[in-house]
């Protein structure tokens, strides 16, 4: 295998491996090329152009090059940080909203008095907007303190503890 390096497509460079007769598809964008211009000399970051020392092709970093390529290459990371930031965001949503379907369920197979029913409900709401909201430690303090009615059992709270406790590491 030969290594090439090139400048991307995203304006950052790459070193990458190619067979004998590989190539890169913009032969414009290849600034070094080992069956070419020998061994690859050490690749010290972006910014690199080639240019000839003492008669033989040597890698030196040109200073406006590397601004860019360094502002493409951070523009990339921040893009992919708030790809993985909204996958572990939506992960949460998705399992906040189980947990609030599992409490739902609890709460419509339970009688409750009107005055524990009212007291339930406003406490279920911040729960469940926590829940929503992807703030899954939020939701169990609130739940861990939620007033149970007298005929919920601390099984009950257990069990809703345990699925965000769940949901909790599944997103760390």
């Amino acid at each position: 295998m030969y290594k090439l390096l090139v400048n991307g497509i995203k304006d950052f460079q790459h070193l990458i491996e190619v067979e004998k007769t590989g190539g890169y598809f913009d032969e414009s964008k290849i600034v070094w090329d080992e069956r070419i211009h020998g061994p690859m000399p050490e690749f010290t970051g972006q910014g690199q152009e080639r240019y000839t020392l003492d008669g033989a092709p040597a890698l030196r970093v040109n200073a406006d090059l590397k601004t860019t390529q360094d502002a493409a290459k951070a523009a990339e990371d921040a893009a992919l940080a708030r790809q993985a930031l909204k996958m572990t965001l939506c992960k949460r949503a998705e399992l906040g909203a189980d947990i609030v379907m599992d409490v739902a369920v609890l709460n419509v197979e339970k009688e409750m008095d009107e005055a524990a029913r009212t007291a339930f409900a406003t406490t279920f709401a911040a729960a469940k907007a926590a829940l929503e909201g992807g703030l899954l430690s939020e939701a169990k303090t609130i739940i861990q303190g939620l007033t149970l009615p007298a005929d919920y059992t601390e099984g009950d709270r257990s069990y809703v503890i345990g699925k965000i406790d769940a949901a909790i590491s599944a997103t760390s």
